[in-house]
């Protein structure tokens, strides 16, 4: 935040200063200002520190040089790595309605399941059409789910993004806890939600026998 006057200060002395520091570290981490309410704001944007736990805290003084209890450690968990998904989805067993195999399916909002690793609990895993990957637009997820503890996944097709019928290729999102995202390969698939019909039927006699009858699919 901006250095603090004694026109910003909530102190009628001066300003109030915040002192951080790296527990475990000796030295100071960086200093702020506290702004009019007493707020304070520590920009280490040029401070680059590696992947790891760290904890911090924090100690004011003001004008007059009186000192406040230390703060209580915060810790901060920095994470740079992207989860691995390096296999495509697969259709849930019980949703791959046709042979076997065939990725062929009756359900407009199937289930894709699949594995995702990370070093963080709590993956994210998002259904995206391929078009829109390729596009970079990832503001219409189809369907959203979080992954297991083990890395397995489970994520439906929403009733809003109930596909029709044809063929679909979709990719999933997975997004850890501190935001770092990966793109699985790609998934092709085709939903027939139509059931066939029977045009007619008769019961034959030994007379009359039933004409073909076509079995529309």
């Amino acid at each position: 935040s901006e250095p603090c006057t004694a026109v910003l200060s909530p102190s009628p002395l001066g300003c109030t200063e915040v002192t951080l520091t790296r527990v475990g570290v000796a030295g100071t981490f960086g200093i702020s200002y506290t702004d009019s309410l007493g707020n304070w704001m520590f920009d280490n944007s040029a401070i680059v520190l590696p992947a790891g736990d760290y904890s911090f805290t924090a100690i004011a003084r003001d004008a007059a040089g009186n000192l406040s209890a230390v703060t209580a450690p915060f810790n901060v968990t920095i994470d740079t790595t992207a989860p691995a998904i390096n296999s495509a989805p697969l259709l849930e067993l019980a949703d791959d309605t046709g042979l076997a195999g065939d990725l062929l399916t009756k359900f407009r909002q199937p289930r894709l399941t699949g594995n995702v690793f990370d070093n963080l609990p709590a993956v994210q895993v998002q259904i995206f059409r391929e078009a829109d990957v390729l596009a970079n637009d990832f503001s219409d997820p189809l369907g959203t789910a979080t992954a297991a503890a083990n890395g397995s996944y489970v994520v439906q097709v929403d009733a809003i993004h109930a596909l029709a019928n044809g063929s679909h290729t979709v990719r999933i999102l997975a997004t850890d806890a501190a935001g770092n995202p990966a793109i699985s390969p790609s998934l092709t698939f085709t939903v027939d939600a139509t059931p066939p019909t029977v045009e007619s039927f008769c019961t034959p006699t030994a007379t009359t026998p039933c004409p073909t009858s076509p079995v529309t699919v």
